[in-house]
């Protein structure tokens, strides 16, 4: 049998016979079609045959990109003015139409959906933008006064966090104060002053301990020292402060940045794990009571603050952990308001 989708190959035609004995061609026995050669030709298996094709679909080749540049700017003065500036031609990276359309593809697909525009992504409110944060915000100070967590606070903070799992804060309270922004603005200064002579003074770039484990750190990811990879391209500067005596370590470091530079270090990492410290209190208030973990349905807010003589763990007492099921408990009992205050103060007494 012939096959029937033969022609999607082209248009077949001139189909001739060759003598299966002589070898040569039958002048005599020319088809238009495998079908005439079989059926009229009296063809048999393996015996050879001659034919042509017309009109074969072919794959245009593939325009390359550089000839698409050239047809642009054909005498070539556009390209020289972009290597004048330093910069690169798209072809230099990409070679094809083909290419381009997919990394085209590429970057679309790789980009969020929902991504904000730099109109929005700094408003804040009910948008999805990085709504800023005030430091006074997340103090302990500005807590309800019966001890729960303000609820906007809480709100802004795990917004923030699902949304973009970072949490923006302005040192300034809207330009109100300027005490830590200056310190984190010294703190960068003394970053660049270390880099700065490093790159120029070999002998300072080699008093530099290698990075390694902190000595008397309580883990082995607390690492101090300085590397340097990549012929300079790549450096990392690890400091700690000691435990016991608040230097920063490596001590090699305040040898380089001066004093006030150290000091500047130090008091930069107050100011940022004091906010962190503020930031997990709320978080962890709002993942408890999201998951109800301190409620008590009947408890209500009486004797809820822990026994100053009784061992706890983050100001939540065993005895009050042992109480207040911590587990959710099977109670039917429905919690009262009193109850959610409760449980709302136990949250962030626990953070």
């Amino acid at each position: 049998s012939v096959p029937s989708d033969l022609s999607g190959w082209g248009e077949v035609e001139g189909i001739q016979l060759v003598d299966r004995i002589t070898g040569e061609d039958i002048e005599d026995e020319i088809y238009d079609t495998f079908e005439e050669a079989v059926h009229d030709g009296d063809w048999s298996p393996g015996q050879p045959f001659n034919f042509i094709v017309r009109n074969v679909p072919a794959t245009l080749k593939k325009m390359d990109l550089s000839d698409l540049l050239k047809q642009l700017d054909p005498t070539g003065e556009l390209r020289a003015e972009v290597k004048e500036k330093g910069e690169t031609m798209p072809d230099e990276e990409i070679d094809s139409l083909v290419a381009l359309g997919d990394d085209c593809e590429r970057r679309a697909e790789a980009a969020p959906r929902e991504a904000q525009g730099e109109e929005s992504v700094f408003a804040g409110g009910k948008s999805k933008g990085y709504n800023i944060m005030q430091r006074s915000d997340l103090l302990a100070d500005s807590m309800n006064p019966d001890g729960t967590e303000s609820r906007a606070t809480l709100m802004h903070a795990m917004d923030a966090m699902v949304n973009h799992g970072c949490l923006i804060v302005d040192l300034t309270d809207g330009g109100a104060t300027y005490k830590d922004a200056i310190v984190l603005a010294k703190m960068w200064e003394a970053n660049t002053k270390f880099f700065d002579t490093i790159n120029s003074d070999l002998e300072a770039a080699q008093s530099l301990p290698p990075i390694g484990v902190a000595e008397g750190a309580g883990s082995d990811a607390a690492k101090v020292g300085f590397s340097s990879y990549d012929g300079g391209r790549m450096q990392f500067l690890e400091t700690r402060l000691n435990r016991e005596n608040g230097a920063l370590l490596p001590s090699e470091v305040a040898d380089i940045i001066g004093a006030d530079g150290a000091k500047a270090m130090k008091d930069a990492f107050g100011i940022i794990s004091d906010i962190g410290k503020d930031a997990l209190r709320v978080a962890v208030a709002a993942a408890n009571e999201d998951a109800d973990a301190f409620l008590q349905p009947g408890g209500g807010i009486d004797g809820i603050r822990p026994d100053p003589d009784m061992p706890s763990i983050s100001g939540l007492t065993f005895e009050e952990a042992e109480t207040t099921d911590v587990s959710g408990g099977d109670s039917d009992t429905e919690p009262s308001e009193e109850d959610v205050q409760a449980a709302a103060i136990r949250a962030s007494e626990t953070a």
